[in-house]
Order: C-alpha cells, then sequence, then structure tokens
C-alpha cells in the first residue's frame, strides 16, 4: 500500500511539475511569437525596400558571361555559373538573384534564388566598377524537362548605408 501511495504521489509530482513547466514555456512561447510577429514585419518591410532598389537600380547592372556547366558525366551535377557587374555609384550590401530554368518553349519550369556578394572581396560588398558571381546548382526534378536555357533576375538589393 505504502509503494501504491508512493507512486500515486510521484505522479501527481510530476503532473504538477509538467503544467508548471507547460505555463512557464507558454508565456514564453507568447513573448517569442510577438518577437517572430516584429521580425516578420521587419523582414516584409527589408523585401519591400530590397525589392524597389532591384528596380530603381538595376539599369545600372549586368548580368554576363552566364554558363551552364554540366559535370554529370564525371558524377557531378549541373551548375548555372555567372557574373554581376556593378555599373552604378552605389555600394551594395547584398543582392539577391534568381534563376529561372525554361523548357524547350521558353517557358518557365523551376525557378531559384539565392543571395550573392562579392566572394573575391575580403568585405563581401560590390562596390560601383566591381563584379560579383553567382553559382546554382540545377534542381534533380527537372533535368529531364529543362531545355538548357537560364533567364536570370535581380529581385533585390541592399545597399550599403
Amino acid at each position: 500500500m505504502k509503494i501504491k501511495t508512493a507512486l500515486i504521489l510521484l505522479i501527481v509530482v510530476f503532473v504538477l511539475a509538467g503544467c508548471s513547466k507547460y505555463t512557464s514555456t507558454q508565456s514564453n512561447s507568447s513573448s517569442q511569437s510577438n518577437q517572430q510577429n516584429i521580425t516578420q514585419n521587419d523582414l516584409e518591410n527589408i523585401a519591400k525596400i530590397a525589392k524597389a532598389n532591384a528596380e530603381s537600380y538595376k539599369q545600372y547592372l549586368s548580368i554576363h558571361d552566364i554558363k551552364i556547366n554540366d559535370y554529370t558525366d564525371t558524377g557531378g551535377d549541373i551548375y548555372v555559373e555567372g557574373y554581376i557587374k556593378n555599373n552604378g555609384d552605389k555600394t551594395i550590401k547584398h543582392i539577391l538573384v534568381t534563376v529561372y530554368y525554361l523548357d524547350k518553349n521558353g517557358e518557365a519550369i523551376s525557378e531559384d534564388s539565392s543571395l550573392s556578394t562579392v566572394e573575391d572581396n575580403s568585405d563581401s560588398l560590390i562596390k560601383p566598377n566591381y563584379e560579383s558571381s553567382f553559382i546554382f546548382e540545377v534542381p534533380e526534378g527537372i533535368k529531364k524537362s529543362w531545355d538548357k536555357k537560364v533567364k536570370v533576375e535581380i529581385i533585390g538589393i541592399e545597399f550599403e548605408e
């Protein structure tokens, strides 16, 4: 009987400890949720600014030397590589690049986006007259319908302040 009472008491203690932990977690969750909402709003504002920057500044950027490198015959993958040159007068901190993979009719069948910064420079900025390289691995699932043609667009820019 003493063992049964001790077990019941132990279960009650664990349940109560679990409940207080749940209450504590719930209040932490609530404050984290507010932080996430703020962060989400900040991200949305940054995205709008980056998109507006890209629209107004893309005339000063040139995308060139786009190559499709196929290493599948040696057990590798297929990559889309190229360069972006900053012909303007502003220094770019980050640039968001999207590659659209096209079918034989020139229609997009998939896309991939990535943040690109200058790899060759220690400060990772794309200064006026500097270039940035980009590289994308072609998704495995599209290789059969992909015509090895791409369209590359700059969809977001963050300038150095």
